[in-house]
Formats: C-alpha cells, structure tokens, sequence
C-alpha cells in the first residue's frame, strides 16, 4: 500500500511528507529495513539512529522529527508500532470446529467458535471457552476449564482441573499442572506426596515455550492477571505469583514461595523455597534469592544482596589480584624489617 494508505489506516497524517507517495510492502527494524519498509523510533533518543536507515518513513514519538524524512507520530510510538503489525502481519484465522483427526469426550463442553486441531485432545468434562484454539496435539486434562479467547499452541499440556482465564498464551510445549515436585524420606526411601492440586492462570497470562507450573500439593499454585513468562521457567508447587509480573528465561521458583505484583525477575535467578517477593521488585539475571525480599528493592548477585551493596562487592572483587599483590608484597617488607632487627 502506499504511505498515504498506509496513515489513513492507522488514522495519522503524515508529517513532512516528500513529493512522492512510497509504495510500503512492510514494517521493519531501522537495520533491516529497505525503501519498501516503514521502520520505527519508540525513543526520541534513538533518533538519531534513524538517519542511517533506509526506511522510506518511520512511526515516532510525538514531537519526533528526522531530517527530511516523513514520520507517523504517535503519543506512545508502540501504538502505532502494534498497528501496523497488525496491518501487515495479521493473527492466524483457526476455523471453528473440531478437526477430525482430534478427540474430544462427549461430556467436555466448547463454546461457540471453539477450534480444536489435529491430534489434540479434550478430556471428560473439559470446559473451553468462546473463540479458543487449542492447537495439534494438545492436552486438555479432565475438569480443566479454560477462558474465552485463548491461544493454546502446539503440543502444550493442561492437566486435569487447572484452570485457565481469558486471553490466555501457552507458547508450544508449554506443561501446566505437572505434579509438583515433594517427597518425604521414608523407611523404604523417598516416597511421592500426591499432588492433588490445581494451577490457576489469570487472565491474559503469557507462558513461553517449554516452561512448567507445577500444580499445587493441596490448593493452588497461582499466577496473577497480566504476568509475562518466558521459556523455560519453573514455578514450583504452591508458588502464588502477582499481577504483571514479568519472569525471564530460566527463571526457577522453588515451592512456596510468594512474588508480589509488577515484579520482575531476569534470567537464570533462583528462589529458594517458603519466601516472599514484594512487590515492584527487580531481581538480577542469576541472581540466588535465599531469603524474603522487601517491596520496591532491587537485587543482584548470589546471594541476592541490595544491587549497590553487590556493585560494591562486584568492584571489589575486581581488585583482588592487585590487592594480593599488594598484601604479599607488604608480608615481604615485614618480614625484612623483623629479620633487620634480629
């Protein structure tokens, strides 16, 4: 479509256009864009970069301009950023209905436009909401209700009485409800703990590829409205996690534990079991959380300390070689002193 087309649709003007209207195929970073592309600016400090670029226009910030090139400008440049996605990159359409190659139990329940893909599988009594896909070769476990409006893609397993809200992502391999992981050390070894609880997942829940929430040993292990999972993360049984919260690739929550809301936590960090996490909490990339952490606190290191505090240690660690140094050459000078006075 051409530019012009193109800020119509997106219902804004464009601001100092060129004499020509350009034919745009697509959007793309400033990088890997072409003449044929609109490319975006989501910081007016990144400006700059955009010079460099070979887009034939760009989505920018409100009061953004990049020289005597034509800008769409947006109050938050996301915005537009996620429009025009969808202009050119639209969602899949899942036709309603039950692929044949499918099974679903004749007491399970699906709503109106329901898609259900090849090889998945609705067990009894299975609730699924309007408009849900659950994708090739998923599970759907006994008594599991899942919301209105879910993306349930490839080869993800809800297990039998978890529960799911509306708008709901599991990316592909996602496990929810696995048992979670308690034993007790018996005279004749360790012996399971049945885990005959369920996993709840509020609404517009994102859960990445691969990664598992174990169910809860009696209740519920709970993940709050709005947080953001990324692959490979483990949340352990009984873990109550907060609203918009946002867990990094690889992420490990032992059982118990409690995260408030808005917390983030970055990738391979550790929580050992039976704590809180306040919330508005930022825990670092491998951080190893041992104990609770207080609202609106940032941590780092292992174990987590206050980030300026492990900043601290980080520099001093540094000068360890030239410290020892130091030291083994003060020991030399007094040991030549002691052996003068001999």
């Amino acid at each position: 479509m051409k530019l012009s087309q193109l800020a119509a649709a997106l219902g804004r003007p464009v601001t100092n256009p060129g004499a020509e209207d350009p034919e745009i195929a697509g959007i793309a970073a400033l990088e890997d864009a072409t003449a044929a592309h609109i490319s975006f600016v989501t910081n007016a400090r990144f400006a700059s970069a955009a010079r460099e670029s070979r887009a034939a226009a760009f989505i920018v910030p409100v009061g953004t301009a990049i020289e005597n090139r034509p800008v769409l400008e947006f109050k938050i440049a996301w915005e537009g950023v996620l429009a025009a996605l969808a202009l050119f990159h639209p969602p899949r359409q899942f036709a309603a209905g039950v692929h044949p190659a499918a099974t679903v139990e004749p007491s399970a329940h699906l709503a109106e436009g329901v898609s259900i893909q090849p090889h998945a599988v609705v067990e009894a009594r299975a609730r699924i909401g309007p408009r849900t896909v659950v994708g090739a070769g998923a599970y759907i476990g006994e008594d599991a209700v899942i919301g209105a409006d879910c993306l349930l893609h490839p080869h993800v397993s809800v297990m039998n009485g978890c529960r799911l809200g509306d708008r709901v992502i599991l990316q592909t391999g996602a496990r929810i409800g696995a048992d979670g992981f308690r034993y007790e050390k018996m005279p004749t070894g360790l012996v399971k703990i049945p885990q005959v609880g369920i996993v709840v997942l509020e609404d517009d829940v994102e859960v990445g590829a691969n990664a598992c929430i174990d169910r809860a040993s009696f209740a519920e292990t709970r993940v709050g409205r709005g947080t953001k999972i990324d692959n490979l993360v483990q949340i352990a049984h009984n873990v109550q996690v907060g609203q918009l919260c946002v867990l990094v690739s690889q992420v490990g929550i032992a059982g118990s534990v409690t995260i408030g809301d808005r917390t983030m936590l970055l990738g391979q960090a550790g929580v050992v079991h039976d704590i809180e996490i306040g919330s508005d909490v930022i825990v670092g990339a491998q951080a190893g959380v041992n104990k609770s952490i207080p609202a609106k606190s940032a941590v780092l290191g292992s174990p987590a300390r206050p980030h300026l505090e492990t900043k601290r240690i980080f520099a001093a660690e540094e000068r360890l070689p030239e410290l020892l140094r130091e030291l083994r050459d003060l020991a030399g000078r007094v040991e030549a002193l002691e052996g003068d006075k001999r």
